[in-house]
C-alpha cells in the first residue's frame, strides 16, 4: 500500500472535505472606553442627590476622574475602572452569574450581595465591593448572561467621598456610564 503524501498533515489537508472553501472571518472585540468627571458639592451646600453629578467644579466640591474601559468577548465582559491619579487596574474580579430556577426571584429595589471570585489583588476598600455588586447587578438587568471580569481601583475615590451619599451618588453614576458605554441604556443625563 502506498500513498503519494509523506506527511499526515498534507493528508489531512488534501482531503476533499478539507478542500471545501470556508472563508475565516476575524472579529475584533467591542472596545468602548470613556473618561468621566464626577463632582460631588460640599454636603452642606446639596439640596438633592441629582445635584451631586455635575460638570462644574464649586468651591469645597470633591472632583474625580475616572476612565471606564469595557471590551465584549463571546463568552465575557472586561470592565475596568481606574483613578486618575493611579490608572491602575487595582484589584481583579471574576462574576459568573448563577443559573435561574424557578425558585430564584429577587425583589424590585433588592440588590443582594454577589458572590465574586478574587482573580487577584486584595479588597482593599469597602467601595471596591459595592462598586462590583452595582455594576454586576446593572447589567444582568439588562439581560446580560456573559460572565464579567473587572478590574476595580477605587481606593483614592473612597478616601475623598466621605459621606454616604456622596458614596451612593458615585455608585450609580460609575454603574450608568458603564452601562451607557455597554451600549445597554440612554445616555446619562449631565
Amino acid at each position: 500500500m502506498s500513498s503519494s503524501v509523506s506527511d499526515p498533515s498534507e493528508a489531512i489537508m488534501s482531503s476533499p472535505a478539507a478542500r471545501q472553501h470556508h472563508p475565516t472571518v476575524e472579529m475584533e472585540p467591542a472596545l468602548r472606553q470613556r473618561s468621566i468627571t464626577f463632582c460631588f458639592p460640599d454636603p452642606s451646600s446639596l439640596p438633592s442627590a441629582e445635584a451631586a453629578v455635575s460638570a462644574e467644579v464649586a468651591d469645597g466640591s470633591t472632583c474625580l476622574v475616572l476612565h471606564l474601559s469595557i471590551r465584549c468577548f463571546v463568552d465575557y465582559l472586561l470592565l475596568f475602572v481606574t483613578e486618575e491619579e493611579t490608572c491602575a487596574p487595582g484589584v481583579l474580579l471574576r462574576y459568573d452569574a448563577p443559573a435561574l430556577g424557578p425558585a430564584a426571584f429577587m425583589y424590585e429595589e433588592e440588590t443582594p450581595s454577589l458572590e465574586f471570585t478574587v482573580l487577584l489583588g486584595l479588597r482593599d476598600h469597602p467601595l471596591t465591593n459595592l462598586l462590583a455588586s452595582t455594576i454586576a447587578h446593572r447589567i444582568r438587568r439588562h439581560g446580560e448572561n456573559r460572565s464579567l471580569l473587572m478590574g476595580l481601583s477605587v481606593v483614592q475615590t473612597a478616601k475623598k467621598l466621605r459621606s454616604g451619599r456622596a458614596k451612593k451618588a458615585f455608585l450609580d453614576y460609575t454603574a450608568s456610564n458603564i452601562l451607557e458605554i455597554a451600549g445597554g441604556a440612554p445616555p446619562t443625563p449631565k
